[in-house]
């Protein structure tokens, strides 16, 4: 990314921060936030270091097991999830089941990992799609997770 693009973004970014409501947050996890990025296939470390977050760290698949999770703010899984053993599971339902986490992943690796980890709680609608960008709906825009994402007046 050029240094025209990067100052852009900045400005974009910094506009969109004063007029936001959770302009606080995104600040105290940009000073603060841990995040960990779980590796797939697809998806490289990269990806993370466009992240605004205090600690960045990424781990192989085969790694995860031995993590503690309950240092980091989000755990991101990439895709497919296929390699992440499954003496990982339990620390990854532990680490949101007790201690509040939140994991982010692919749509692959919502049927690898996440529908074992949380049976009926989310799965995957068996749908396959071709190598694009799928759309996705917003089913409750009042959900606290849709906050400054969708105007909904």
């Amino acid at each position: 990314m050029s240094d025209e693009w990067k100052d852009l973004y900045g400005e974009i970014k910094a506009r969109k921060m004063q007029q936001s409501a959770k302009a606080n947050i995104v600040k105290k996890v940009e000073k603060s936030g841990r995040l960990l990025f779980v590796e797939g296939k697809y998806e490289k470390s990269t990806v993370v270091s466009k992240v605004y977050a205090a600690t960045r760290d990424v781990i192989r698949p085969t790694q995860a097991a031995k993590k503690v999770l309950s240092e980091y703010d989000l755990v991101v899984i990439g895709c497919p999830g296929t390699e992440i053993p499954k003496a990982a599971f339990t620390k990854f339902r532990d680490y949101v089941f007790d201690n509040g986490g939140w994991i982010l992943s692919t749509d692959w690796a919502l049927r690898a990992v996440i529908e074992s980890i949380f049976p009926g709680y989310i799965r995957w609608n068996n749908e396959k799609t071709d190598d694009c960008v799928v759309k996705c709906e917003i089913d409750d825009p009042h959900h606290p997770f849709m906050d400054d994402v969708v105007d909904i007046t």
